[in-house]
Order: C-alpha cells, then sequence, then structure tokens
C-alpha cells in the first residue's frame, strides 16, 4: 500500500487536495480506451472521441486517447495529466515531450485571445499570458522545467489562480482522496469530494472501480450465502447482505417511501416496520421487473408504479414476522391476501402488497412480477455483499416508454430525456452490465462493468468512428 501511494505521488498529480479531478496516471494509457469507446460511438454521440477534443486542454485541441495526437501538441504520452477547476477556471497540467512545440501551439492559441507577454520568476517559473483590451487574464500557461499547467477563464479571472496552481505544481497533493485513488488501478482516475473512481477497458468491455466513504450507504456483510436465485428475467437483479442494523435503518427509509405513494398507510406502515425491523437477517433481494407506463409520471404514485418491483427480505422468525403484519389490516381498504400473511392495498395507480412467503417478507407493486419472483427457488453464494445484474434491452425499452410532453414539463424527469437519447441507442449494443460492491473500513468498494456486444461478423473490424 505505502509503495504504491508513493509510486502515485511520484507520478506528480497537479492538483488540490479537494475539488473534482481528472487525474491519467500515464497518458498513453488511455489509447487502452478506445475499442470499446469507439464501438459505443456508433450508437452515443457523446462517446466520440472527436467530440472531446475541445473540451480535454484549455488551449490545446487533442485527443488524449490516441498517443500520435498526444505527441503532435508537445505533451509527453508517457508523462501524467490532470484536469481539473479552481474557481472559474479551467486548469491542465502535464509533462513536455516537446518544449518547443507545445510553445507554439498554445500561444498561437492565446494570442486569439489577447495581447501576449512573457515573465519568469526567481524560482524559474514562467508563466505566459493573454489579456484582452480591458486587462483581463483570459489564458495563459506557467512552466517550471518539463512541468506546464494551462489555465483558461472565459470570465477573465485566470490570474487568480496563478498562485495556487503555483503551489501545485511544487507540491503533490495528499488529501485523504488521493490516498484512496492510490488504492486504485486504471487508465483514468476520477477524484471527487464523494470518493474516486478508476476507468479502465479491455475489448469490448469497461469497468469503473469506485472507493468512497463520504456517502451514507448500508453497511454490507460481504461475500456468504444468500437464500435468494441468482438471476430472474428482469430489468435489475440485486441481491444483498446487509448488516443487521442497517437492515433496521432500510426498513425506516422504505416506510417513508411507501407511506410517500400510499399516504392513508402511514400509521400501519410505520407499526408493521417497527415490529419487522428486529427480524430482518439483512439477506435482501430486489428485482426491478420492467416499465410499464400507464398513465404518465408527473406524480410520484405514477412513478412509483410504472416501475414494477419486488422487494424480499428474510426474516429469523417467520411466525413473529406474521404477528408483525398485524397493523397493516387496520389500513383503511386494506384486504388480506389470500392464503398468506399480508394486505393488498389500492391506490388509484397500482396495486401495493405487503406479505410474507415462507422466510421472505415482500413489498411489491405487481401482482404478477411477485408471483414469478416468489416462484423462482434456490439461493446461492455471493461473491460480495451486493451482486447485481441489468438487462440492457428492457433498460431501453423502459426509457422509450418516458412521454416526451411530461418530461419537458416535469423537473424531475429532465435527466430521463438525455438519458433516452443518448442511452437509449448505446443500450442495444450491450451484452451486458453487472455490479458489485462492498464495505471496506469505513467506506465502500464497488465495480461496474459494461460489456458492448460483439459486433455483427461483416463490421467485426470496426471503424474508427471517433475519427
Amino acid at each position: 500500500m505505502v509503495l504504491a501511494l508513493a509510486l502515485l505521488l511520484a507520478a506528480t498529480p497537479h492538483a488540490p487536495d479537494e475539488g473534482d479531478v481528472l487525474y491519467v496516471p500515464k497518458l498513453e494509457a488511455l489509447s487502452s480506451l478506445a475499442p470499446f469507446l469507439d464501438q459505443a460511438a456508433t450508437q452515443s454521440v457523446l462517446l466520440r472521441r472527436e467530440a472531446w477534443r475541445d473540451d480535454v486542454h484549455p488551449l490545446l485541441r487533442v485527443d488524449l486517447t490516441r498517443a500520435d495526437d498526444v505527441k503532435g501538441v508537445g505533451l509527453d504520452p508517457k508523462g501524467p495529466y490532470t484536469l481539473f477547476a479552481l474557481d472559474d477556471a479551467t486548469v491542465a497540467c502535464a509533462e513536455l515531450g516537446d518544449e518547443a512545440r507545445f510553445q507554439t501551439l498554445a500561444q498561437e492559441r492565446l494570442a486569439t485571445l489577447g495581447t501576449v507577454a512573457t515573465t519568469t520568476d526567481k524560482a524559474g517559473l514562467k508563466t505566459v499570458l493573454a489579456k484582452d483590451p480591458i486587462d483581463r487574464v483570459l489564458g495563459a500557461y506557467l512552466q517550471k522545467g518539463k512541468t506546464v499547467c494551462a489555465v483558461r477563464s472565459a470570465a477573465g479571472h485566470a490570474a487568480r489562480v496563478f498562485p495556487v496552481v503555483a503551489a501545485l505544481m511544487a507540491k503533490a497533493p495528499a488529501g485523504s482522496h488521493w490516498k484512496r485513488a492510490a488504492q486504485l488501478t486504471g487508465a483514468a482516475l476520477l477524484i471527487t469530494r464523494y470518493g474516486v473512481a478508476a476507468v479502465a477497458a479491455k475489448g469490448r468491455e469497461l469497468s469503473v472501480e469506485a472507493r468512497t466513504a463520504a456517502l451514507p450507504l448500508s453497511r454490507l456483510k460481504g461475500a456468504g450465502p444468500t437464500p435468494f436465485p441468482a438471476k430472474l428475467p428482469s430489468l435489475l437483479t440485486a441481491r444483498l447482505r446487509v448488516e443487521s442494523a442497517d437492515a433496521q435503518a432500510e426498513v425506516a427509509r422504505l416506510v417513508r417511501r411507501l407511506a410517500d405513494v400510499v399516504p392513508k398507510a402511514k400509521g400501519g406502515f410505520d407499526a408493521a416496520g417497527a415490529a419487522l425491523a428486529p427480524l430482518l437477517t439483512g439477506n435482501a433481494l430486489l428485482v426491478l421487473k420492467d416499465v410499464k407506463v400507464k398513465g404518465g409520471l408527473k406524480t410520484l404514485p405514477q412513478r412509483f408504479f410504472a416501475l414494477r418491483t419486488v422487494l424480499l427480505a428474510e426474516v429469523s422468525a417467520p411466525a413473529k414476522a406474521a404477528a408483525a403484519l398485524e397493523p397493516l389490516k387496520a389500513i383503511p381498504g386494506a384486504k388480506p391476501l389470500d392464503g398468506r400473511p399480508g394486505v393488498s392495498l389500492l391506490a388509484p395507480e397500482g396495486e401495493l402488497t405487503v406479505g410474507l412467503d415462507g422466510s421472505a417478507l415482500f413489498v411489491a407493486n405487481d401482482a404478477a412480477a411477485r408471483e414469478a419472483v416468489l416462484a423462482s427457488k434456490g439461493g446461492a453464494l455471493l461473491g460480495h455483499g451486493l451482486e447485481a445484474s441489468i438487462d440492457p434491452v428492457l433498460v431501453a425499452k423502459g426509457l422509450g416508454q418516458v412521454p416526451l410532453l411530461e418530461v419537458v414539463s416535469t423537473p424531475e424527469l429532465a435527466g430521463l430525456l438525455a438519458a433516452s437519447t443518448e442511452l437509449g441507442p448505446l443500450l442495444g449494443i450491450t451484452e451486458r452490465i453487472a455490479l458489485w460492491s462492498d464495505t471496506e473500513g469505513l467506506g465502500h468498494r464497488a465495480q461496474l462493468t459494461w460489456t458492448l456486444a460483439a459486433p455483427p461478423a461483416a463490421d467485426a473490424g470496426v471503424a474508427d468512428a471517433g475519427r
């Protein structure tokens, strides 16, 4: 661990200890992302490498995933690269491979922003900047030896961050997130106030491994047995082994969520939830069967019932759990379930059922989905505290059901329009998406793996869609 940290920091990531930072330990490693990006770019404009040329450096137009492009602008492909924001300025730091080439291109760009001036201080730090007619600094680069940091501020405030950038060039960051980043390997690392994520790719498969200690997530027990089946035909299947104390907290959150959907049931949910919480073992199964939009998505109940959901949680004492469900019968309009402890609650948007099947407590918003999940048998060993699989075809179909007019008029749905436009077509060429997570110390570790489908034989050599 100490050696890994030393090696990472020796690469001199010139960036702040806090804030969002894109850090590339070695620029030439970004070429490993190209096969995945180029195939994905056939369906997603955002993933076209060409689309990023103007956004990854404050002064240069460059494709960082091509070593020849990196060399062509004077940067060292074997060196690190850091991109981040300070105030309203964008900053990128790198090592120079061809100093003269970089200076020529950077100064040509600065000349388009204003009058170029150069200064060098006693410590050997050279600053080349561009001022507009009202004396604002729109862009600059600071260089010492082979290390260079470029700065761009559309508002003309680039000079404000010079002292911070100069300090970062002299001393590598040592904040907690950077120490956590040393535990990850990848072509690129995203370091944020919430945690760190490393991106890597091999052929058609992209993986993102993340670590965080800043999010209020339930603690997971780790690998071990679960009574629930591994894979079900569904949009998402997730099996969890949650620490018992955190499972009780999750019940409280679920009760609040259900009370928002069926307000008249709040009293019954509160009483049943309090009695059930101590009986939970922590083993759980979440199944998002599919999406069926029936009357719109403007309201919370409409959105809740549109995603056909079944949640199972194992209880340690089924008889006590059955007794704990009794308060639900006092909810206005509640109907007992046939053959099982529990109740059915009708809402204008759909039916909510809460009940017990053997040792499995269930909450479901669709009867057919519930019965399909309960009919599935067989437990297995989990390799992690949480393991999930996602069906890309069903996700794409679900996004396709989102009413465009409601997306425009409902702020809560705004993100779905972009997801439907960009993600929908990409899901169409996706083979599988898988996720796992574990609790690690005071934080969590997770990995997402996204695998694209093999292209048809005629397209096996996918053309470079990024050019």
